[in-house]
């Protein structure tokens, strides 16, 4: 009896200390809770929350280009379009940061952003931080600044973060800056990037429209152009530099502008202008821009005429620091017959199939050139809504005189012939001794800085 009463104590006492174990494990795992919440509120986050947060995935984009990595040239200003999507189906917290890389592939990353500076645009969409709802999309503009003589590299992410927690804010981006750059209002005079759309396949068998006014993009060499097409009455392409008056063509794939010289104002209000440049293109039996001559290069006529209005209208204005070096393209690829026909001749004339890629071993490469100063090409011409041998005369690039593109056409009986628009806006094709005008092509930085809305009435007015 004594025995069984000693089995019982023990089992009761057993049970006691179970009950207080768990009693204390129960307490013990409250105040664990307590603690963390305390920490979500307070805005501190532990290793395990960082850990589960990481997991949450994001997809990314700059400026419609799926990548998070911004180049930056020396002393270069660029404003861009940030595109992040949430992967997740529930809302997240998001924050924009950024790291300085040490190369392109941005495996390693610098210990300080030295002379970097990243702020929001003033015309951004989106806000630096916040919410994004599930599956939701966030478009910020971003301005970046290299403040170095070297090139650079950011690389883009996110510090995320659950809803019912507090993130703590990197503040990598705190400040706004003010957005007048050129690239800035062009395209978001069109609706922004994801507005822009590729045209339909067979829009180049037809001129433009005398009401057509189209912010168009396709692929050029560098990556994705964004080109005008239309009426020169609707088009929000006018640009003034100094006393000289542009027209906008396009933003290059790599985001510089390519502008035309559209004359000399000679009215305060550069409502009347005036173009004095002419020159044959080149000789008779010669069709580059750049010659390959007993195994020299040589300027042909109309480089050398390019070049001399550079130095005198840019580097004498004290304007080389507003200019990009980007390539032009003189295709001198053909086929063989009886005669040479260029690829542009099948391309424009027969196929109607404009191309901004430039397939030619003979591309004029910058490195080339003695100033980055060149022609337009007839593709260019067709992408704008010119057509061969097919007046055009409301298209912005008419210009009621002919002048010369860069672009070959064929060679027969020992004769070059060129494209030309002529004075009702038609491509047309002559021999390259007859004397045309002449319209400059360069290319404006993507950080330029204008103001005025880009009309007839009211033209970009470029701040140097």
């Amino acid at each position: 009896m004594k025995k069984e009463n000693s089995i019982f104590t023990k089992l009761v006492k057993n049970k006691r200390i179970l009950f207080l174990t768990i009693i204390v494990l129960i307490a013990v795992f409250a105040m664990i809770i307590n603690y963390a919440y305390a920490s979500f509120i307070s805005g501190n986050t532990d290793e395990l929350l960082n850990t589960q947060v990481s997991e949450l995935k994001y997809a990314y984009a700059i400026n419609e280009k799926a990548d998070s990595i911004l180049y930056l040239r020396p002393n270069e200003e660029k404003a861009f379009d940030l595109i992040i999507k949430s992967l997740e189906e529930i809302d997240t917290k998001y924050e924009i940061i950024y790291e300085k890389c040490t190369d392109r592939i941005c495996n390693r990353f610098e210990e300080t952003k030295e002379n970097i500076e990243v702020y929001k645009s003033t015309l951004s969409e989106n806000e630096v931080s916040g919410v994004i709802s599930a599956e939701g999309v966030k478009r910020i503009r971003l301005i970046a600044i290299n403040n170095s003589n070297e090139e650079a590299y950011l690389k883009f992410k996110i510090n995320p973060g659950f809803v019912h927690n507090t993130l703590t804010l990197k503040k990598d981006i705190t400040s706004e800056y003010e957005d007048d750059f050129l690239l800035t209002s062009i395209i978001l005079n069109s609706g922004g990037y994801e507005q822009i759309k590729e045209p339909e396949i067979n829009i180049y068998n037809e001129i433009s429209t005398e009401s057509e006014n189209n912010l168009y993009k396709t692929n050029d060499d560098m990556g994705i152009s964004y080109y005008f097409r239309g009426a020169n009455e609707h088009l929000n392409n006018n640009l003034i530099l100094d006393n000289h008056y542009f027209k906008i063509v396009r933003i290059n794939g790599d985001e510089s502008i390519r502008l035309i010289y559209n004359g000399t104002c000679t009215s305060e209000d550069c409502l009347e202008i005036s173009n004095e440049i002419t020159s044959p293109f080149n000789l008779y039996n010669e069709n580059g821009y750049l010659v390959d001559h007993e195994e020299e290069t040589k300027n042909s006529l109309a480089k050398d005429v390019l070049e001399t209005w550079y130095e005198e209208n840019i580097i004498s204005a004290d304007f080389e620091n507003l200019i990009y070096d980007t390539d032009f393209c003189n295709d001198n690829e053909y086929t063989e017959d009886e005669t040479i026909i260029f690829n542009s001749y099948t391309r424009l004339k027969t196929n109607k199939t404009p191309t901004l890629k430039c397939s030619s071993p003979l591309n004029v490469k910058n490195e080339n050139l003695k100033y980055p100063v060149g022609l337009l090409t007839s593709d260019e011409a067709s992408f704008a809504g010119l057509k061969y041998n097919t007046d055009s005369v409301s298209n912005y690039l008419n210009a009621s005189y002919n002048w010369w593109t860069m672009t070959p056409y064929s060679y027969e009986n020992e004769t070059y012939k060129m494209f030309y628009v002529n004075q009702n806006g038609s491509l047309i094709d002559i021999q390259t001794d007859f004397v045309n005008y002449l319209r400059p092509v360069i290319n404006l930085k993507p950080g330029t800085k204008v103001s005025g809305t880009g009309t007839l009435l009211d033209p970009y007015h470029v701040n140097n």
